[in-house]
């Protein structure tokens, strides 16, 4: 099962870090224009002509059509918030699935791997994760 749970913490991760807005690489003291909209790495690299893969999600990929399905992360007014159990349990409910307790723990760890990474990777020098530019957590 760790093997499984590190293959969808990193695919999670390498989503996040696609995800990520990227904060300005010089910050500037004028505000920012509203015309300047704000970026997203994926949008970067897409502007400069190149892809990063995302890795396999290994065996318990089923777990993202459930974690997509409820969303990675909750608003909690003042950001991104890993989901809580309470609401997986909801999410059960009105779904009808039964989750193990394993699948349970899985999914609320890559909901915090996705909030963590997400934040983390607003730098642009941000290495994705599992290159080995990465400097350990």
């Amino acid at each position: 099962m760790q093997g499984c749970s590190q293959s969808l913490t990193l695919h999670v991760r390498t989503l996040a870090w696609l995800s990520a807005t990227l904060k300005p690489s010089t910050p500037s003291k004028k505000p920012r224009r509203s015309e300047e909209q704000p970026i997203t790495r994926r949008q970067k690299l897409e502007d400069e002509g190149r892809t990063h893969d995302v890795p396999d999600a290994g065996p318990a990929a089923y777990l993202l059509e459930y974690l997509w399905d409820f969303g990675p992360a909750e608003h909690n007014g003042m950001g991104l918030v890993p989901i809580g159990y309470s609401q997986i349990s909801a999410w059960q409910q009105v779904t009808g699935l039964r989750l193990s307790p394993w699948e349970s723990a899985t999914l609320r760890q890559l909901s915090c791997s996705y909030c963590a990474e997400l934040v983390r990777a607003t730098d642009p020098m941000a290495a994705a994760p599992g290159s080995a530019h990465e400097t350990p957590e």
